[in-house]
């Protein structure tokens, strides 16, 4: 990346940030010259450190993802910036091991592709679920009773929180469509949620996204009466089955948090996710140096700034936690 590229990052983003605790911070008296000797090509080194091709495309979970980590670990301790309630500087997180070709997920007998015909959310177990109808609903606000093995289908502007997605379990639902529109691709999306490496969370509900007019195709419906389910709600009986397996393996992914005490309790979190998408089958990597290793650099530089600030003229009133996540691109983990 160029020089003036990354120096111009830097600048912005010490911009961001330094004058927001300008604006909420009183105990340092006039820091501003501490910004002006940020240092460029350290910066530089960072981001070309952790972009490097012995990173492997940090892909969380893996070795790459882990040697990332303990460099920015390191970073931090050579600057005197300490972890979290002294806990250690990672927080550790775990990822269940999947694979797309132990999904199977077929309506009318017709089976769907997934990361081509269906999409499946991140919570991905063992399961084996057999529906004999699919109720239609405008929002999740009209949503009634399950009254059989029945999948809730909602538009995909109704995707559900996780606390919906309770709610829905609750009502007797054994999962969920989100009815998309044709021109969705779904293959833009398939190295997201169909890959290695996807949180498990058994408590959940499937949630599968597919384009509304293949449902009503499988089905074997008239335009006019799929319409009516789409606007007006209302049930359809129709077989569907989903089969998925996980292959048990369980890895570890961490965050990695250090913290700065100001005088108060409150606290300001700053952050950028470090992972990125790992290798090609054919060894080719991803080396993420946009997204997101020099965000990750510019914040490493920031806190080694704020850091020295500290050391001469003691601490903000606000503390400043710095957070380099992992998981971003499994699905935003």
């Amino acid at each position: 990346m160029p020089k003036g590229l990354i120096k111009l990052l830097v600048r912005k983003a010490f911009q961001f940030v330094f004058f927001f605790f300008v604006a909420t911070s009183s105990a340092q008296q006039n820091p501003t010259a501490l910004f002006d000797e940020y240092d460029t090509n350290r910066v530089k080194l960072d981001l070309n450190q952790l972009a490097a091709p012995h990173m492997e495309g940090r892909e969380t979970g893996l070795t790459g993802q882990k040697r990332a980590a303990v460099f920015l670990m390191q970073e931090l301790q050579k600057s005197g910036i300490k972890p979290y309630e002294d806990k250690g500087y990672f927080q550790k997180f775990a990822l269940q091991e999947i694979h797309p070709s132990k999904c199977v997920f077929t309506v009318a007998g017709s089976r769907y592709i997934l990361g081509e015909d269906v999409n499946h959310n991140c919570n991905f177990q063992n399961q084996s679920v057999g529906i004999t109808g699919v109720r239609f609903v405008a929002s999740i606000a009209h949503m009634v009773v399950a009254e059989n093995q029945e999948f809730l289908a909602l538009p995909q502007a109704e995707q559900p929180t996780e606390a919906q997605v309770q709610e829905i379990k609750a009502k007797g639902y054994k999962g969920i469509l989100l009815l998309c529109d044709d021109q969705t691709n779904f293959h833009r999306y398939k190295r997201y949620f169909h890959e290695r490496l996807l949180e498990m969370k058994i408590d959940s509900l499937p949630i599968l996204e597919v384009h509304a007019s293949s449902i009503f195709k499988s089905a074997d419906i008239k335009k006019k009466r799929w319409r009516a389910l789409l606007r007006e709600g209302g049930y359809l009986p129709l077989p569907i089955t989903l089969e998925s397996q996980a292959l048990g393996t369980v890895l570890e992914g961490e965050n990695v948090i250090a913290f700065i005490p100001g005088v108060s309790k409150e606290t300001v979190v700053l952050m950028a996710h470090y992972d990125h998408l790992g290798m090609k089958e054919n060894g080719e990597i991803y080396l993420g140096a946009d997204d997101n290793a020099s965000g990750c650099a510019s914040l490493l530089e920031i806190a080694r700034i704020y850091q020295d600030i500290v050391a001469q003229q003691g601490p903000f009133h606000k503390g400043i936690l710095l957070v380099w996540i992992a998981g971003e691109e499994k699905g935003l983990l």
